[in-house]
């Protein structure tokens, strides 16, 4: 994640306040969990703790996956752990990037204690988060999902996920934050306008900024575009053109019950929407 969201300015901002997790929280002498992957992340804090555990997907990790397959409703791993492999491990999660989530969280029961073997006999017990790519109704045979994702990164990799999965059509609903990053707003135009056949740009918590003018930045790089400010109006229509092997994605709220213009916070909830259509 790139930290804009939550008042960061840039990329090394947000990542330092990480690092102070590292720095302030966790003693020196204490083990660390981090990813080889990001060797900007993972060297920072090797100068801090001698003792890591490393989770991912390359091999210099201590605990990786192998083999990651992906079918509609699950993700099937390889885990391996030291000299041990534990095959055909499934998730019942959409999205093979969750397979990075998982191996955090085996990492840190790992570093807690807890035996391997233990371990891996509970994590099909795994369900989906509230508001993660959470599938909230079918309609005339397709798919309607609300996921959290409201940064360039989160949008590209849940719509992929979505797409891959998707016999017709794709469909987005989305927006982007008031009083936040702006350069985010036509990069997330552009991804969505490349990943979904379908793009409708609404309000997501415009704060205090018109909120006709973030659509106007989100639209500029958003070939395929359909502009409905009005959210509950947005959801409406996307669910009116829904077709059989269609996916609706509705985009940026996920779990949050709360839609902010100006001074009003207002109720709000993108599930409850989908439900009451």
């Amino acid at each position: 994640k790139n930290g804009h969201e939550i008042g960061y300015a840039t990329r090394e901002e947000y990542l330092a306040a990480k690092l102070k997790l590292f720095q302030d929280v966790l003693p020196s002498d204490s083990p660390a969990v981090i990813s080889y992957d990001y060797p900007e992340i993972y060297n920072s804090v090797s100068t801090i703790h001698q003792d890591i555990i490393s989770f991912g997907i390359s091999e210099h990790n201590d605990i990786r996956a192998r083999n990651i397959r992906e079918s509609k409703d699950k993700i099937i791993f390889d885990l391996q752990s030291g000299n041990e492999t534990f095959s055909d491990i499934e998730i019942n999660l959409l999205g093979d990037f969750q397979v990075m989530n998982i191996l955090c969280a085996v990492a840190l029961a790992v570093i807690s204690g807890i035996k391997i073997q233990e371990i891996v006999r509970i994590l099909h017990k795994i369900k989906p988060l509230t508001g993660r790519m959470e599938l909230i109704r079918k309609i005339n045979g397709g798919s309607v999902y609300v996921d959290f994702a409201h940064t360039a990164d989160g949008l590209k990799n849940a719509l992929l996920c979505f797409k891959k999965n998707c016999e017709g059509r794709l469909v987005c609903v989305f927006g982007c934050g008031g009083n936040r990053d702006t350069t985010k707003r036509s990069e997330m135009g552009k991804i969505a306008s490349e990943i979904a056949d379908v793009c409708i740009v609404t309000d997501d918590n415009p704060r205090n900024e018109p909120p006709e003018n973030i659509r106007k930045q989100i639209i500029s790089n958003c070939n395929n575009a359909i502009e409905i400010g009005n959210r509950r109006e947005a959801i409406q229509y996307a669910l009116s053109i829904i077709k059989s092997g269609d996916i609706v994605a509705v985009m940026g709220k996920g779990h949050e019950t709360q839609q902010i213009y100006g001074a009003n916070v207002l109720h709000f909830s993108d599930a409850e929407e989908i439900l009451a259509y």
